[in-house]
């Protein structure tokens, strides 16, 4: 229990003084009496709110600081920049900004806005070369940004200038187009 009497769950268990455990006196012949108290006391919990301390999140991190640089599941690199004011705009990242909208917002001289999106050129996540990144205003206009692409890829392909390599798996540039 914290400070306020709020049932907390960080991961070890926490007994108030004076408090008998509830397994107390069970040994391994009545495993079968255990099991079934454990159940009840897991089925009486489901579902309960167990919310951490308050704070317990930012003393994690103190005490097991996250890498600079890391890259994410899906291929973009995170930057861990805790006092960088780009970096707290969303709670849920704890200190973390994308690395292309951060190498933007230094470009620009200016924190970004949510609603704002970066586009890589060629399409590398991690490729955050500022020559590589084009800032879109918002949702549509990123789409947009990938519909051209698409449509100038086709065009090239119409124009025999690209083709489909059936044993690669890959679009190439055809040779005679190169002077």
């Amino acid at each position: 229990m914290n400070k306020k009497g709020v049932a907390t769950n960080t991961g070890r268990t926490h007994w108030i003084k004076g408090h008998t455990p509830w397994n107390k006196g069970l040994n391994k012949d009545n495993s079968e009496l255990v099991a079934l108290i454990a159940d009840k006391v897991s089925q009486k919990l489901k579902g309960r709110e167990m919310p951490k301390p308050e704070g317990f999140s930012e003393t994690m991190r103190r005490v097991n600081p996250p890498s600079e640089r890391k890259l994410s599941n899906d291929g973009y690199v995170w930057l861990y920049l805790p006092k960088y004011e780009g970096s707290k705009n969303d709670k849920r990242y704890y200190g973390r900004i994308y690395e292309h909208r951060y190498v933007v917002e230094q470009h620009l001289g200016r924190i970004l806005s949510p609603k704002e999106q970066i586009h890589h050129l060629d399409g590398v996540k991690n490729n955050n070369n500022i020559e590589n990144l084009v800032l879109c205003a918002n949702v549509r206009e990123h789409t947009r940004l990938h519909q051209k692409e698409q449509k100038f890829v086709e065009k090239l392909i119409e124009e025999g200038k690209v083709y489909y390599d059936r044993k690669t798996g890959e679009f190439m540039l055809r040779q005679n187009n190169l002077h």
